[in-house]
């Protein structure tokens, strides 16, 4: 899962996320087999 953000100080503050990389200035990505734990972390990313 790839999520984009407008502005790069969002996607910095949402890479944290345990597992998820910066892919890019903007890109958090983040790969899971597991549904529940991509979940969390939609809830977490996309969360304000």
């Amino acid at each position: 899962m790839t999520i984009r953000f407008r502005e790069h100080k969002r996607a910095y503050d949402r890479h944290f996320y345990p597992g998820a990389t910066l892919e890019d200035e903007k890109n958090v990505c983040f790969a899971s087999d597991d549904w529940y734990e991509m979940l969390r972390f939609f809830h977490f990313v996309l969360s304000d």
